[in-house]
């Protein structure tokens, strides 16, 4: 098994782990669960991915708990982030309140993927 496909397995194997203690795959992963994943963005590659797929089925409790976390990561952590928060600010506010925080940030790569991520979002009303 070639490193890349490890990688992916290993993460997958992640996934499914945190997904089953949520409750199962089709639930939405609970505060605890979606607490470890953004933890998790730090962590290793493997483990940052499949924390960004844990984020990404965690709905707008996901994207409220980065937005409070934000300041708190690093800039590798919030790059990993902006892979769910691309899909968490098709419907939930909060990630995009972070996608604008994060337009502004010092780092130059995390403000222009997250400037990208604004550009090609959806406009919508409400919240």
């Amino acid at each position: 098994m070639g490193t890349t496909n490890r990688r992916r397995a290993i993460a997958l194997a992640t996934f499914v782990l945190l997904t089953a203690l949520a409750g199962g795959a089709s639930a939405e992963p609970d505060r605890v669960v979606i607490a470890a994943a953004v933890r998790s963005l730090e962590g290793d590659h493997d483990r940052a991915v499949a924390a960004v797929y844990v984020l990404r089925a965690g709905g707008q409790r996901a994207a409220r708990q980065i937005r409070d976390a934000w300041t708190a990561l690093s800039p590798l952590a919030q790059k990993r982030a902006l892979g769910a928060l691309e899909q968490l600010a098709e419907k939930h506010e909060a990630a995009i309140e972070v996608l604008v925080t994060a337009a502004r940030s010092d780092d130059e790569d995390v403000g222009d993927r997250a400037l990208g991520i604004l550009s090609r979002s959806t406009p919508r009303g409400g919240g």
